[in-house]
């Protein structure tokens, strides 16, 4: 996972993240995990009216990569630009599917249509 902006550019791979030892506590959580467990609370943008909150289960989001797997056959070789914020839907599904498929994932801190330009 990279991510670049005004401040320069990082990266911490995942597989040094992996290195970390899981508790007690994190596998317990894990083992509890379903397809029915509540994986993001989203809102709306509010545009017809009052904001409006929904949520998405973990296999809500393996159903959608599963669909976007069928168009895109993505794998560990590749490299997926979520060129936003992981507030925004689109860049965090980008970020999750990239997870998910074992891809690479560059972030970034901020949408900047010339920043885009420069990493692809």
């Amino acid at each position: 996972v990279g991510s670049s902006g005004s401040t320069g550019s990082s990266a911490t791979s995942f597989d040094a993240l992996d290195q970390r030892p899981v508790t007690g506590q994190v596998e317990a959580a894990h083992q509890r995990v379903t397809g029915d467990t509540v994986a993001k609370i989203l809102f709306t943008s509010g545009s017809t009216g009052l904001p409006k909150s929904y949520r998405r289960n973990h296999r809500s989001w393996i159903l959608s990569f599963n669909a976007a797997q069928s168009e895109f056959f993505l794998d560990a070789n590749d490299v997926i630009l979520a060129p936003g914020t992981l507030t925004h839907s689109l860049f965090l599904f980008a970020f999750a599917y990239a997870m998910h498929v074992g891809a690479t994932c560059i972030l970034s801190r901020a949408f900047r249509p010339d920043h885009i330009a420069e990493v692809a």
